[in-house]
């Protein structure tokens, strides 16, 4: 933001400073992985979907997913955040945004477990990658690319 000197200031977000203590380097670099690895994911689960439909519902369907669940979550004010937004989250459209991932401390209990955000995506993502590699393997393994 001021060149190298304003890299190293921590993240302001609407004049509160970032829960996690990172500074602008450290935030835009976290931001710019989970967007990489939440695009990835999405981009497996439209060729999972590719190779089980034909091209139009695989297109209708990733037009309805993007629609429904593409809109930016944020929380209004200190209403912050329902159960439902906290979980749509963790959603790869939301991940492909990182748009509140790191600026707002947001937290989904669970039990006992008070589970932060930035450790519920790196769930979703080490669970997610291998899984849905492994089921696009297993439906392309047999087939052949016509001439």
């Amino acid at each position: 933001m001021f060149g190298l000197d304003g890299a190293f200031v921590s993240v302001y977000k609407d004049f509160f400073v970032s829960p996690y203590g990172l500074n602008y380097i450290q935030y835009y670099g976290i931001i710019s992985i989970v967007s990489y690895f939440g695009t990835l994911l999405f981009s497996l689960l439209v060729c999972i979907s590719s190779q089980l439909l034909k091209s139009i519902p695989t297109l209708c369907l990733g037009i309805i997913f993007v629609i429904t669940t593409g809109w930016l979550i944020s929380s209004y004010g200190n209403v912050g955040f329902s159960l439902y937004d906290k979980w749509m989250l963790l959603l790869p459209t939301q991940m492909m945004s990182a748009n509140t991932f790191l600026s707002e401390y947001i937290a989904i209990q669970i039990s006992n477990w008070n589970m932060r955000l930035p450790l519920l995506y790196a769930i979703v993502l080490i669970i997610g990658l291998p899984l849905t590699s492994c089921i696009l393997y297993k439906i392309t393994k047999n087939r052949q690319i016509k001439r």
